[in-house]
């Protein structure tokens, strides 16, 4: 039979090292963890063990969501935060070849002055 004390030690440890570097799936491992003490508790009728566990379980769901909620936020952050004057650089580029040149200056409009700061 499994030693449920050792495996719940095992996953104590994974999942304070994915937590510690900064994974949502270490929430996971703690959720499936803390249900696995509580059958341990139900089976040694440490029964004290069981609203604890359920109070950690409902901590962890609620920090997978709103890990997720960020990571999802980090990476519309990250797709907005677009280098402007490089990408227009770059569109300018492309005007100058002869068959995208109309297109492009239509959808982009005048190439702006240069600064004199700029260098």
């Amino acid at each position: 039979m499994f030693r449920l004390d050792y495996i719940s030690c095992v996953l104590t440890i994974g999942a304070a090292v994915l937590v510690g570097q900064k994974r949502w799936q270490g929430w996971l491992v703690a959720v499936v963890n803390s249900i696995l003490i509580c059958d341990i508790a139900v089976n040694t009728s440490q029964l004290g063990f069981i609203p604890a566990n359920v109070f950690c379980i409902a901590l962890y769901a609620y920090n997978i969501v709103d890990w997720r909620k960020q990571i999802k936020a980090d990476a519309v952050r990250e797709r907005c935060a677009l280098d402007y004057p490089a990408q227009r650089e770059a569109q300018f580029r492309e005007a100058q070849s002869e068959r995208g040149r109309d297109i492009a200056l239509r959808r982009i409009g005048p190439r702006p002055p240069k600064s004199p700061h700029a260098q």
